[in-house]
């Protein structure tokens, strides 16, 4: 392509303008006739303006290719500018973001973590409003300060009303979180219906899947339905055989995952806290050893039986009571209510005190398929225990005694929800605008304790004897319940409950040494609205 042909035009029109003025005004121009000297001056003339349009060309496209070249470089120069603007600005995007931490919220709680996930703080909860309400009668257990003849009490065959009422059954503010790839801790306080307490102060060191050391307070790995968070437990009380175990303990723990995360393995050294405690004294100088081994054989192979799961919990320690601190433990209803206790005495050494070896066997499965989940245990308790007796304190009795309880939990969600052990999320959330109704779960529970009868009769055999540990006519030997209920999830952070629990008990209702009587039916409606995240 020919550069620059407007000027090229513009060169030729005035070159053609300039020859036509010579010759008109030489008189040539009229007949056509060109002399030769002019001719040779045309052409000398052409050459001329050739050569000059040649120059003008090349200075032009000279001028022009400077210009451009000038204009792209400078083009250049700014986008090389912006470039490292940008590569300055993402460098200072990346320091800041390693130094900003990131905000966690969702229905698992709210806290802060550092950029890479190492360090991290969470803020839980747990509030659960409850209401129980009996319908039934209650011969009931009364204060009483001790069990000699010459001491007064409350007539045994007395009855009375449990009483109706509203409480927060557990109000809890969890603070947890991580120090680095390895530490964590839990910090948890209640302020419930039993007061300020803490309920879990543990720091945990994650060596490995295949070794965790746990230090501090918190639930031994020994029962399955005491592992099972109280937010996750399907009724609103735990079964009847729950008497028998400790709910926390401090001391250290050693657990982990192996064979491919099909076997979970625990083994602790503990105070030794007693049935049912909190453990947050430790008058007893003796301490409890703990192990546990729990299988879930098929969780890597699909089909019928990957929810299946089953173990063993064990636990031996010794316990050595004193007056005012026997180491011994009440045992209470699904309605709160007492219904076995030992024999205590406050001004005289005839109480009943634990007297060396405590031994717990618990085995215990879980199955879950779908919306259907299913648990139980086993408890198996032995320990040692003595009353010393009589005017003169000379004499002593001595007796293991044997306790028994199981409890077996069964329920199943009607919304398509999968069960599991740590507890249910809705598939949605109550919206009835859009069709969303939460998750509604069906269930049902039978359990039962067996107090170990040694403790009612006295060495020669006689029920309610000299030196007895229980009374008959005050304590239930044995007691079964049965229970059934609905739990509504709106949402994952929301569970409302309704429970109905009848309990019938074996003796611990009154009547005479030789002939007590049955404590009446506990007949109960267990209702409650629980927050958690």
């Amino acid at each position: 392509m020919k550069p620059f042909p407007r000027h090229r035009a513009a060169l030729t029109v005035s070159t053609l303008g300039l020859i036509f003025a010579t010759l008109s005004g030489n008189g040539y121009a009229a007949n056509g006739e060109i002399p030769p000297e002019v001719l040779k001056q045309l052409q000398d003339l052409a050459k001329q303006v050739e050569q000059l349009q040649k120059q003008v060309i090349n200075q032009r496209n000279h001028a022009v290719s400077n210009d451009g070249n000038g204009n792209l470089d400078a083009l250049r120069q700014k986008v090389l500018v912006l470039e490292r603007k940008q590569e300055l600005a993402a460098a200072d995007a990346a320091e800041l973001k390693k130094k900003t931490p990131v905000v966690v919220a969702g229905d698992k709680g709210f806290g802060l973590k550092s950029p890479d996930g190492a360090y991290e703080i969470k803020l839980r909860g747990l509030l659960q409003a409850d209401a129980r309400i009996f319908n039934s009668g209650i011969k009931g257990l009364h204060a009483y300060t001790g069990d000699t003849a010459t001491q007064v009490r409350d007539a045994d065959n007395a009855t009375r009303t449990a009483t109706d009422n509203f409480l927060v059954r557990r109000a809890r503010i969890s603070l947890e979180g991580t120090l680095g790839d390895t530490y964590g801790f839990r910090i948890t306080p209640d302020f419930g219906s039993n007061g300020s307490t803490l309920v879990d102060g543990y720091i945990d060191a994650n060596y490995s899947p295949y070794a965790k050391v746990r230090v501090g307070k918190f639930t031994p790995s020994l029962s399955l339905e005491r592992l099972q968070s109280s937010s996750d437990t399907k009724f609103n009380e735990l079964g009847l055989s729950s008497n028998f175990l400790p709910s926390r303990d401090i001391g250290v723990q050693l657990s982990g995952d192996v064979f491919n995360k099909t076997l979970n393995y625990a083994v602790g050294y503990f105070n030794g806290a007693n049935d049912g405690a909190n453990g947050d004294i430790d008058p007893n100088t003796d301490k409890e050893l703990v192990a546990r081994v729990f299988a879930q054989p098929f969780a890597n192979t699909p089909g019928f039986l990957q929810g299946l799961s089953f173990g063993v919990g064990v636990s031996s320690g010794d316990a050595v009571g004193a007056n005012g601190n026997p180491l011994l433990s009440s045992y209470r209803s699904s309605g709160q209510e007492n219904i076995f206790s030992y024999r205590t005495d406050t001004s005289v050494s005839n109480t009943v005190l634990a007297n060396g070896t405590r031994d717990r066997l618990v085995p215990q499965f879980s199955y879950y398929n779908g919306g259907f989940g299913i648990t139980g245990e086993y408890v198996d308790e032995k320990q040692d225990t003595k009353r010393v007796y009589g005017t003169a304190l000379n004499q002593t009795r001595e007796e293991q005694i044997n306790h028994q309880g199981w409890s077996l939990t069964t329920s199943y969600l009607l919304t398509g929800e999968e069960a599991s052990f740590k507890g249910v999320k809705p598939a949605k959330n109550f919206d009835p605008a859009k069709g969303g109704w939460g998750a509604w779960e069906v269930k049902a529970r039978a359990s039962s304790l067996d107090i170990d009868k040694r403790a009612f009769y006295d060495s020669r055999g006689v029920l309610g004897g000299t030196d007895s540990f229980a009374q008959a006519t005050r304590s239930v030997q044995g007691a079964d319940n049965w229970a059934v209920g609905v739990n509504w999830y709106p949402n994952s952070n929301l569970r409302i409950s309704l429970d109905y629990e009848n309990t019938a008990f074996d003796w611990g209702g009154g009547g005479t040494s030789l002939d007590p009587q049955d404590r009446d039916d506990e007949r109960l409606l267990l209702g409650r609205v629980q927050v958690s995240f």
